[in-house]
């Protein structure tokens, strides 16, 4: 069984010094609290092979510990509190005497716990982030406290016993997965201290001193919030097939003691099962092999690294290939759709961005992409948005009606409509008379909608996504049935009641195809069928 230590320590900013450790007898003001910890933790312990320990004792390089900080609202006003931050005795990375060299003791993760619930200030969905940063007087570099694996905060109101656990088990699971002994997350948090103690700008007079913050951080528990809204957003029941492209797609994360880490697999995996998603994976460890793979199949995503150590090749090369090559086998929409999955992911963008080179273009998708080592939640978070823009360009885009456009009242402006049938249905239940209106202002959507059909159709059998998207929205729907469709619906937009018999010609063999093609949009389609009959007929007499 292996044990986790936790030590106990206060912020500060009297000193240099920002942690001052709370010995063991000490009295303070979060001793009540400290007995609360130990309570969750004596009741975690022997669970999941993991036990808690809050023995003091000598450091050594094999200890898995846990450094929880207390901090009260003034030290995260302080800017002396982040810029000396990455100076202090549990944050050092480097040793300030010889700079590069990697001071050679294990690093910890941090969970700061606060009374306020300062991480709800959040710079999207509409809060006002520098309104709420004034009001508490914070700091701006605040969310850094609850950013990454190394950084976790957890307020005591509302949910503090459940948040903390949840927060335990988290770091729990990155020990068993030997996060914290990875070089690479390593580098990551000596970047970002780096970058949380010169994210400032010197005032010159412009005024972009008080304004402007060259480096933003994230809260990584509000990005989880977000999630759990956002995961309803995708066509249900989707299936993706993923090509992984990274080096170490099946071989241990390099660390001080190699093979001890888990894979950029396990780890991808593991994510893509915390957002149940349905999905397969294969992977490959060359740029070359990616190419010989999009050269003789369909993948709906390519998760991409950036840098490929072994044959001294970076994802940027693979993305030209792209671009370059005309042979491509391209995936849904006739693009492929790319998320970078590096520990240092903007690298791909910034390196497009000093080539001029676009990151859209009519065979390419490519995503800012999120490091899925040291920042999970915002690697599920993009992922979701990256797969609900694929979803929304391959139709579910177009399947959005607003409430002028329909007799359905919604309490949101839009509404998402989950299949064409529906979608059909909520158009043209309408008064027969005002039908061909209807027909007429949505003509033009069931041509581009054809259009994204006909994509999707041509590569259902190598695509699971194109597969699960044709079987969710388009259900009974084949090119045959849609032309007459097609047809039907231009004759009742803009042809005259002279044409009525060729209208219910075309409308009896369309119902005819659908009740053949499917028996449940058939029936969605029933009402629908109603109305244009009573079209007809009225068009007729």
């Amino acid at each position: 069984m292996s044990t986790i230590y936790i030590d106990f320590y206060e912020l500060k900013t009297e000193e240099k010094e920002v942690f001052k450790e709370i010995g063991k007898s000490e009295k303070s003001y979060w001793t009540s609290i400290i007995k609360v910890i130990k309570d969750i933790c004596v009741n975690t312990s022997g669970k999941s092979g993991i036990n808690y320990s809050f023995e003091q004792r000598n450091y050594e390089l094999s200890d898995q510990r846990i450094h929880i900080v207390f901090t009260q609202i003034e030290p995260l006003c302080n800017q002396e509190t982040f810029n000396q931050f990455r100076y202090s005795s549990i944050r050092k990375v480097v040793d300030s005497r010889t700079p590069l060299q990697i001071v050679q003791r294990q690093l910890y993760p941090i969970i700061f716990i606060g009374a306020e619930d300062i991480m709800q200030v959040h710079q999207r969905d509409g809060d006002n982030f520098d309104t709420n940063v004034q009001q508490y007087g914070l700091d701006k570099r605040f969310q850094f406290l609850d950013a990454d694996i190394w950084h976790y905060y957890v307020p005591l109101f509302p949910k503090f016993k459940t948040d903390l656990k949840k927060i335990i088990d988290k770091i729990a699971r990155n020990w068993e997965y030997k996060l914290y002994q990875t070089n690479v997350a390593r580098e990551y948090l000596e970047l970002q201290l780096r970058m949380l103690s010169n994210s400032y700008i010197l005032e010159f007079g412009s005024g972009h001193a008080k304004q402007v913050i060259p480096f933003h951080f994230h809260s990584e528990q509000r990005l989880e919030e977000l999630i759990k809204r956002e995961k309803g957003n995708l066509v249900k029941n989707c299936i993706y097939k993923i090509l992984l492209v990274d080096d170490y797609a099946e071989e241990p994360l390099k660390a001080e003691e190699q093979g001890i880490a888990k894979t950029k697999l396990e780890i991808i995996k593991k994510l893509l099962d915390e957002l149940e998603l349905k999905y397969e994976i294969s992977y490959v460890s060359k740029i070359s092999e990616a190419k010989s793979k999009l050269n003789n199949e369909i993948c709906d995503v390519v998760l991409l690294d950036y840098l490929f150590t072994k044959d001294e090749k970076r994802g940027t090369e693979f993305i030209k290939f792209i671009e370059e090559t005309d042979s491509i086998i391209t995936g849904p929409l006739n693009k492929i759709w790319i998320f970078p999955i590096s520990s240092f992911s903007f690298a791909i963008i910034s390196e497009l961005y000093v080539k001029a080179a676009n990151n859209f273009s009519e065979k390419l998708y490519l995503d800012r992409g999120a490091d899925p080592i040291n920042h999970p939640a915002l690697l599920k978070l993009k992922l979701l948005r990256f797969l609900k823009v694929q979803g929304d360009k391959c139709g579910l885009e177009d399947l959005k009606l607003t409430i002028d456009d329909t007799t359905v009242t919604s309490p949101s402006s839009v509404q998402r409509i989950s299949n064409f049938a529906e979608y059909c249905s909520k158009i043209f239940m309408t008064k027969p008379t005002k039908l061909n209106k209807q027909a007429a202002k949505y003509f033009p959507i069931f041509v581009l909608l054809h259009s994204k059909f006909l994509k999707l159709n041509d590569i259902k059998g190598d695509s699971l996504l194109a597969r699960s998207i044709l079987e969710q929205l388009y259900k009974g729907f084949n090119k045959d049935i849609w032309q007459h469709f097609l047809y039907l619906t231009s004759l009742l937009a803009y042809g005259s009641g002279l044409q009525w018999q060729e209208m219910w010609q075309e409308y009896t063999l369309l119902k005819k195809k659908i009740k053949e093609s499917d028996t449940a949009t058939y029936d969605n389609f029933k009402n629908v069928f109603g109305v244009i009959e009573q079209y007809i007929v009225g068009i007729k007499n």
